[in-house]
């Protein structure tokens, strides 16, 4: 049985189900054989010197093409895009000169291993390594466009966001505004938040077991809202208004705000509601 959302508002909306709705990445029986990154972006913070630390990114099968895992090894090869504005040999090295990785034949991911360089991150700004899928040398496996970049993020600030806020929320389209006071802002992981409302949505307003909220990231006083399902567990989206992921920023410590999306309508998100959540510490 899909979970279904009772909001208490006025009007009725149409929200999708989530539970049983498979992602894109697990129609693996379909489409030609790709392979590619399921992740836009991540990130690899520290904010003191502890060395040469080595890290682990997974490519991974995409679709299988005829349903079948391949019969042989997938030799993939990766590379810095020229975009990239972190410094190979100062905040990273390639763990491996080749840069090749094999997903071994009947297995569906591989691990590309990189060198990160602890002491040589800066304290101010992030820098990014854009890591690219260059080639794919087995016959009939190619990579997926949309996912052959992992932007890596090497981040040497720390953010201090969490805290109590009154929270000003606007919905973009229409200029409702909801308020908010007295809402805590935790941190779940090194410079990654969740609040707890979203859009018009506060605590009481999700069904038990949901995680009220979203969840943002603050990179160096610009903030990202990854992909991510309303409550975690509705088909409903929250993303951010950008694709380059600036959905935000920390104007100073007592003030950010940001900026993002949540889907609606049938098929599936297929309306987005765009609203601004101004943050404001108490």
């Amino acid at each position: 049985m899909k979970k279904i959302l009772a909001l208490f508002v006025a009007s009725a909306f149409a929200f999708s189900c989530a539970d049983d709705d498979p992602l894109a990445t697990d129609q693996l029986a379909g489409g030609p054989k790709l392979v590619g990154f399921q992740e836009s972006f991540t990130s690899v913070s520290y904010f003191e010197d502890l060395g040469t630390i080595e890290h682990e990114f997974p490519v991974t099968l995409l679709g299988l093409g005829n349903g079948q895992l391949s019969s042989e090894d997938i030799v993939i090869t990766y590379d810095a895009a020229p975009e990239s504005d972190a410094v190979e040999g100062y905040e990273y090295d390639f763990a491996e000169a080749s840069k090749q990785v094999v997903i071994p034949a009947g297995s569906t991911f591989a691990m590309i291993p990189i060198s990160v360089h602890t002491g040589n991150f800066d304290p101010v700004v992030k820098t990014t390594l854009k890591l690219k899928i260059t080639a794919v040398t087995t016959s009939g496996v190619s990579y997926a466009e949309q996912n052959r970049i992992l932007d890596i993020y090497f981040i040497g600030c720390q953010s201090t966001l969490a805290g109590d806020y009154n929270v000003k929320t606007t919905r973009k389209d229409t200029g409702a505004i909801y308020n908010f006071p007295g809402e805590t802002v935790t941190m779940t992981a090194i410079n990654t938040f969740r609040t707890e409302t979203v859009g018009p949505y506060r605590v009481t307003d999700f069904a038990a077991g949901a995680n009220a909220g979203y969840t943002f990231i603050d990179i160096c006083g610009v903030i990202k809202v990854p992909l991510q399902n309303l409550g975690d567990i509705y088909g409903n989206e929250v993303k951010g208004m950008t694709e380059d992921g600036t959905d935000g920023a920390v104007v100073s410590s007592s003030y950010f705000s940001v900026n993002y999306q949540i889907g609606f309508g049938t098929p599936v998100n297929s309306v987005w509601r765009p609203f601004t959540s101004e943050y404001t510490r108490i």
